[in-house]
């Protein structure tokens, strides 16, 4: 889907399947003007090989909230969430899985540039997303955000299977340090400590329990560790 003209777009219950589109994004917004929304909620992502969303024009976004979906079997050849040329003044992903995607690319990223945007102040909110597998790669991190006066909050995640994720969170002094909370990694580094990677920063306060998936294989991440059902970590749907 191309975003023209400063567009709106708001889907739900809706499978989109990229197969066999040749390596795009499945959302890509293409003219360098103001955007209000793009919302995505209770859909399904999968199969497309370049990312998931790609600014590579001058445009101004009020907000993508990306809510309650399952993206799957997005290999990307970029970045999975991909700012390069705009500015997004809220970025929102919440109550979604994500999984077999992005394994040799950057989780968010979101180059810097602020000097086109008086004022920008970018808020990224991570909040109850399970995240299987991503930036599993010695050169690759979740956050590669470089827009000055950026802040994020990474809440309520269950992050897995990401054993070599060489540069953790992230290693660009730009990104600002994420409020944290009531986060669990599982088979993973550099992310609570440093295990010889790169990151500028930790979520010291995580916890490292084996979330027991049901069939993380066929994207069953059911949990069974009964403290993560408990403290409520990750995509709800999974308790």
């Amino acid at each position: 889907i191309t975003l023209n003209d400063g567009a709106s777009l708001t889907i739900k219950q809706v499978v989109m399947d990229g197969t066999g589109t040749d390596g795009s994004q499945a959302f890509d917004f293409k003219t360098a003007t103001n955007y209000d929304k793009l919302i995505i909620d209770d859909c399904e992502i999968k199969n497309y090989g370049k990312g998931f969303y790609y600014v590579n024009v001058a445009a101004q976004i009020g907000e993508i909230t990306i809510n309650n979906s399952l993206i799957s079997n997005i290999e990307c050849s970029g970045d999975m969430f991909d700012c390069r040329k705009g500015y997004i003044a809220a970025l929102n992903i919440t109550n979604t899985t994500v999984w077999n995607s992005c394994k040799e690319r950057d989780f968010i990223r979101y180059d810097d540039s602020s000097g086109n945007f008086a004022g920008a102040a970018p808020v990224i909110t991570v909040d109850h997303c399970t995240i299987d597998g991503v930036s599993n790669d010695a050169s690759r991190r979740v956050f590669y955000v470089r827009f000055k006066n950026n802040s994020i909050t990474f809440t309520n995640n269950l992050l897995s299977n990401m054993s070599s994720c060489g540069r953790g969170f992230s290693d660009s002094g730009n990104t600002a340090v994420p409020t944290f909370d009531n986060n669990n990694y599982f088979n993973t580094k550099n992310l609570v400590s440093n295990d010889g990677g790169s990151s500028k920063f930790f979520d010291e306060k995580g916890t490292t329990l084996d979330p027991g998936y049901k069939d993380a294989a066929n994207g069953d991440f059911t949990l069974t560790n009964e403290d993560l059902i408990y403290n409520q970590v990750g995509d709800p749907r999974w308790y």
